[in-house]
């Protein structure tokens, strides 16, 4: 086949592959699903026939559901048929690295490669107050010519720039975007932010926002000029990073594909069956996919950790926790007060703690609203890392008279991490010290003590002899099976205050006071528990404070218990005189039936122990009847076991009576 006529069949092909496409059925397909800013779900989809991507596919009307429920949509098609216009702002002020300016640099490039022969570029940067180094051109060798001479100098003229580059574009026709890259704040612009955002809706301009370094001054008017024109903002820390950018921008910006966005219906909801729909002339198409957003808890827990102590000239590293962990998939909005006693702290640095925790390497923010009054905030950030701290402060000891802990606490939590999420909040203390010394403090001793019985532990607590407000702390520990802590006894009226964990037998133990010179003597009441086996206990201090000018620190001690078991009588009775107890249990009137022996023996007594070994009732028999009966009195007895006895001279019965209340 010579040339001519295999140049013949090409044209043919050529001709009738339109009608060939034409012919295929819709086809519709997800391509991507991105849920990082949860609930907000970013996807695209191509209308296709015979694999071949349609020039026009926002003719055709979308729907969709999620896991069923029929969910509105936002749309955003190409059409190939329409050029873009793209103008490139981009920041060569005085600040900026050599490593970022090249890779700057790379990107704008990208851009320019990947936009097609009929797109025109424009390229803007912020030299001279600000300045159009060329103008709207589809020469692309011209424009990276334009691109490869700039150079670095200047201030951040932002928003004049912005504003020139935004004027050019509404002058054009077709499809119109504005990329922005800066490392800073404006400083030389005439204009405000806010007049950019209504000349750029009007005309139907999609500004793309790109922060780098230290940009937190302005990093709120970045994202609103990419949020409020249908952008996108992006936050960056990396030089290498800038190039990446700039080059998805590029692929967004020529993407063949339909950009849908929606508000998921619910957010803890991690598994999601998709069904998207597409109508285009009376045809339908449609695709199903199911996909895993990343998970997220509907609570968190917030814990402040601090240092136990320090002392002056010292600084406290303090950290706020979160638990369970987050999903580094999830953009991460928070804002938080901590507060702190500020007669013995002071913040250290005005810069928040960031490295090795969640907000590493992102735009989180600390100020002072007050003093003793910390504000965090961080909004839409990517999670460095996803459990342990997330943020941290530096506190510094302020010297003074007394020293005494400080907690510290969080208020005004909350925290958007894919959706609004429930925080608890947890406190702690930091042990504030002006210096640190000895407390010696004794336990008398005390006697043993019967299940039941009620025994004080005496303590002794020197107070120090400066004239300071005292707060004093103490921890105990003793077997919950065998004591039981009733309260303390203070014959000079303080206040204590009692935190019984009785079920796990830890007690702490607070006090503030004034005064100088004399003890505190506390006595601790305790009830004593057990059963017929005498067993041994303790009662142990394992750590005890007082805050006065030092941090007067003590060492653990612990006095032992003897608990005496529950007896009863050992008797071999010859007879069985006491024939009739009732009721048995008791809680009035006890009935006691006797049959007496036939001996002639006439005489006995009738008594009735406690446990403890005392003599509650006795009466005296003088009767010569065999079988004898008597009611006694037991409302006014406690509740336990008894032991009821008749005697004589010649023998002994015994029998348990037990009295119920």
């Amino acid at each position: 086949m010579n040339v001519t006529v295999r140049l013949r069949h090409i044209l043919i092909l050529s001709a009738l592959l339109p009608h060939i496409v034409l012919s295929q059925p819709l086809e519709l397909r997800i391509i991507s699903i991105d849920a990082g800013a949860l609930p907000h779900i970013r996807m695209q989809a191509a209308l296709m026939r015979g694999g071949v991507d349609l020039p026009q596919p926002g003719k055709a009307t979308y729907s969709l559901t999620e896991n069923g429920i029929d969910i509105p949509l936002d749309i955003d098609c190409p059409d190939n048929l329409v050029m873009n216009n793209v103008a490139l702002v981009l920041d060569n002020s005085g600040s900026l690295s050599g490593t970022a300016f090249d890779s700057l640099k790379a990107g704008a490039l990208a851009v320019i490669n990947l936009l097609s022969g009929n797109d025109a570029t424009a390229i803007y940067h912020f030299s001279n107050g600000g300045e159009r180094v060329l103008d709207f051109t589809t020469d692309k060798a011209v424009l990276r010519t334009a691109v490869e001479d700039m150079r670095i100098g200047g201030g951040t003229p932002l928003y004049r720039t912005i504003d020139m580059a935004l004027r050019d574009l509404a002058t054009r026709t077709g499809r119109k975007y504005c990329i922005v890259f800066t490392d800073g704040v404006d400083n030389q612009s005439s204009i405000t932010w806010d007049e950019l955002l209504p000349l750029a809706t009007a005309a139907d301009i999609r500004i793309y926002t790109i922060g780098y370094g230290n940009t937190e001054l302005s990093e709120e008017i970045l994202h609103s000029l990419a949020h409020e024109t249908g952008g996108r903002y992006w936050r960056i820390f990396s030089p290498g990073q800038v190039a990446e950018v700039l080059r998805s921008i590029a692929v967004e910006i020529t993407s063949p594909w339909c950009t849908i966005t929606y508000d998921a219906e619910y957010c803890t909801d991690s598994l999601r069956f998709l069904h998207l729909r597409a109508e285009l002339d009376g045809e339908m198409a449609s695709d199903d996919t199911v996909f895993v957003s990343p998970f997220r808890p509907d609570t968190l827990h917030a814990r402040v950790t601090a240092p136990a102590r320090i002392l002056p000239g010292e600084r406290a590293l303090v950290y706020i926790a979160m638990e369970p962990a987050l999903h580094t998939g999830l953009q991460l909005t928070f804002s938080f007060l901590l507060r702190y006693d500020t007669d013995l702290l002071d913040i250290g640095s005005s810069i928040p703690i960031t490295v090795g925790t969640i907000t590493q390497n992102t735009n989180a923010r600390l100020r002072q609203e007050a003093p003793g009054v910390l504000r965090f905030t961080a909004e839409r950030v990517t999670p460095a890392k996803s459990d342990g701290d997330l943020i941290g402060v530096v506190l510094r000891h302020i010297p003074a008279d007394i020293s005494r802990p400080i907690p510290l606490t969080l208020e005004d939590f909350t925290l958007t991490a894919g959706c609004d999420n429930t925080v608890i909040l947890h406190f702690d203390t930091l042990e504030v010290c002006q210096c640190e010394d000895v407390l010696s403090y004794t336990i008398e001793t005390v006697a043993g003590a019967l299940p039941g019985e009620e025994i004080d532990v005496p303590l002794r607590i020197p107070r120090p002899s400066e004239d300071f407000p005292v707060l004093l702390s103490a921890r105990l520990t003793y077997d919950p099976m065998r004591l039981r802590l009733i309260g303390i006894l203070d014959e000079e009226g303080e206040d204590w205050m009692i935190d019984d964990q009785g079920a796990h037998g830890e007690v702490g133990l607070w006090l503030n006071t004034t005064g100088r010179g004399v003890d505190m003597q506390p006595r601790l009441r305790f009830v004593g528990l057990g059963d017929r086996t005498p067993e041994q206990t303790e009662v142990r201090v394992t750590g005890m404070t007082m805050y006065a000018h030092c941090c007067l620190d003590a060492a653990p001690e612990s006095i032992p218990f003897w608990i005496d078991g529950i007896c009863e009588f050992l008797l071999r009775p010859k007879d069985n005189v006491i024939t009739e107890l009732f009721p048995n249990p008791a809680s009035q009137q006890l009935t006691i039936m006797l049959r007496l022996p036939q001996d002639g023996t006439t005489a006995g007594r009738l008594e009735l122990y406690s446990a403890g070994g005392d003599r509650v009732y006795h009466e005296r028999i003088e009767t010569g009847r065999s079988d004898w009966m008597t009611q006694v009195n037991v409302s006014g007895l406690s509740a336990g076991k008894y032991t009821l006895r008749y005697m004589t001279e010649e023998q002994m019965s015994v029998r348990t009576v037990t009295i119920v209340r």
